[in-house]
Parts: C-alpha cells; structure tokens; sequence
C-alpha cells in the first residue's frame, strides 16, 4: 500500500471574553493507492486554548477537533466523521509533548515530540 498526503491549518478564531476558545480550519487532502485508489479530503476545525502553569515554562493546549472527511474511490463514497480529542505540552521554548486519540469512523492514538526551533 502507498500512503502519500497532506495538510493546512489557519486560524480563525481568536479567543476573547464572549468566546473563550481559539480555533483552526484544517484542510488535508491523502491518497491510498492498493490496486485501486481512494482519496479522502479532511475538513475539520480544532478548538483549544492554551493554560500557562504560574512560575513554569510549562504550558498545555487541550483541544477538541471534529474532522468530517469525505472519502471518494472505486467502490461506495462516503462521508466519515471523526473526532479528535488532545493536549500539546509545552515544556519549554523549544520542546512539546502531543497527545490525542480519536473517535468514530476512524480511531486511534498518537503520541508525539516536537522539537521547536
């Protein structure tokens, strides 16, 4: 099976007193190609908000990210939803831990390390 794909993320939302989250449009776009070809075009929107820990370095981003994908290829399309629910945290300027699980048509867990430049 070959797996090729990508993906965007802008924010537009900011957090203020009548809203107290803030939010990014994600688009991706991912191809399996195994004697046929599927494609999926995930759209979704995550929303979260960063919580400083006083006197540390160390912040943490919870977030929720609903992802409605439609799924075209040989065979029945479909519209698959998902949603993600995570934490990013931050021990310093230049290194994070991410965390998150998913839900629905499409499960799963991840666990990650980001180091910042």
């Amino acid at each position: 099976v070959l797996l090729l794909g990508a993906n965007a993320r802008t924010r537009v939302l900011n957090s203020s007193e009548s809203f107290p989250l803030d939010g990014a449009l994600t688009l991706g776009v991912g191809a399996s190609i195994d004697g046929g070809t599927t494609l999926l075009l995930p759209v979704g929107i995550s929303l979260g908000r960063r919580v400083l820990l006083e006197g540390s370095e160390t912040s943490f981003v919870p977030y929720v990210h609903p992802v409605l994908a439609p799924v075209l290829g040989e065979g029945d399309d479909e519209i698959q939803f998902t949603l993600g629910i995570g934490v990013d945290i931050k021990f310093s300027r230049t290194f994070d831990i991410r965390v998150a699980g998913a839900l629905g048509d499409r499960d799963g867990v991840s666990i990650g390390f980001a180091i910042i430049r």
